[in-house]
């Protein structure tokens, strides 16, 4: 995690070579899930005492808001809607609504998914200052959402920094294999850094 202090210390868009993508993606072990959570406050720590100022978003918080916006919108939608449909369809027909929810596709008006929110959590912050920590991806196993879908989509949209904590596997020389599940193809082209 060294590596990653210096370069958001120095210059935080050095991360990326994109102007329009200064993000990076923080790669470690699943099993180290525990530890990284505890380095990430400490890196917070440092930056902070060396004027960086850090908007953690956790993914797992994230869902469980936009699940609870989407039955305020809709009763007949939202969490209580999506227990009930995995009780009488299975587990993978409701992974399909809840990707259809992070993804927007569901609730594109009125702007909720997960692009939506770190968008709206981004607005006014400072690129200079300001660094954007995604958090506790794992929430997305085993199929939710796609890490490599969310670096596409804020391309443009999020000016500020961020870096994404990813628990997976490096496979050949940009795949990753998010959470190593062996039951996944290795995504690749990222076209941003991998700590």
């Amino acid at each position: 995690m060294g590596r990653l202090q210096r370069d958001l210390l120095e210059n935080s868009h050095q991360i990326s070579v994109y102007n329009d993508m200064p993000f990076a993606i923080f790669l470690y072990p699943p099993e180290e899930e525990w530890n990284v959570r505890s380095a990430i406050e400490s890196l917070i720590i440092k930056l902070s005492n060396k004027g960086k100022t850090i908007t953690k978003i956790s993914f797992e918080t994230l869902m469980w808001d936009l699940f609870q916006q989407i039955g305020t919108i809709d009763p007949d939608e939202g969490l209580s809607a999506l227990i009930e449909e995995e009780r009488s369809m299975g587990f993978e027909h409701t992974q399909e609504t809840i990707q259809r929810y992070l993804s927007g596709e569901i609730f594109s008006a009125e702007k909720i998914s997960v692009i939506d929110h770190i968008e709206k959590l981004s607005t006014g912050l400072d690129p200079v200052h300001d660094i954007i920590f995604l958090v506790h991806s794992g929430a997305f196993v085993p199929h939710f959402f796609q890490v490599s879908s969310l670096v596409e989509r804020m391309k443009g949209k999020i000016s500020v920094p961020v870096i994404i904590f990813y628990p997976g596997t490096k496979e050949g020389s940009i795949g990753l294999r998010f959470m190593d599940l062996r039951d996944r193809e290795p995504t690749g082209n990222y076209r941003v850094s991998i700590y």
